[in-house]
């Protein structure tokens, strides 16, 4: 397996953060990012599958489950710096099962492999989407 450090680094740059919620998790979701955005953030769509809030240069998407997951997707300024930063505290405020990219925290994972860091009761794991039987939906 190739190292994620030789790949160019603007390929291992995100700007992105990304978690996966084992379940139906919209709400408390949108209720995490309005707690840590606070007034800043309004919702400006919710329908057709999807809510999205943004504050003036941050987009927030959650995607209502359609499966066995909840992703919240954000793009732009916030606090966490990744997507396991956040799936760390989101899981560590409400519980549950967290799926996301292991990213920078990992680099011994490949960025392009089927590996994911799962974080459940504050116990993290590397896990392959290959191995689970059935593979999760929304991934």
């Amino acid at each position: 397996m190739m190292d994620s450090g030789s790949l160019p680094s603007e390929f291992l740059e995100k700007d992105d953060i990304e978690i996966y919620v084992e379940g139906d998790a919209i709400e408390a979701l949108t209720e995490y990012v309005l707690e840590e955005f606070g007034s800043d953030l309004r919702t400006t769509h919710d329908d057709d599958g999807f809510r999205i809030l943004e504050t003036e240069a941050t987009k927030v998407l959650i995607q209502f489950p359609s499966g066995d997951c909840t992703c919240c997707w954000i793009r732009g300024p916030a606090r966490w710096k990744t997507s396991a930063e956040l799936a760390r505290a989101f899981g560590a405020k409400r519980g549950g099962k967290i799926l996301c990219d292991p990213g920078l925290d990992y680099p011994e994972i490949h960025p392009l492999s089927d590996g994911f860091l799962q974080i459940q009761n504050g116990i993290e794991t590397i896990v392959n989407l290959a191995d689970f039987d059935p593979p999760p939906e929304n991934i």
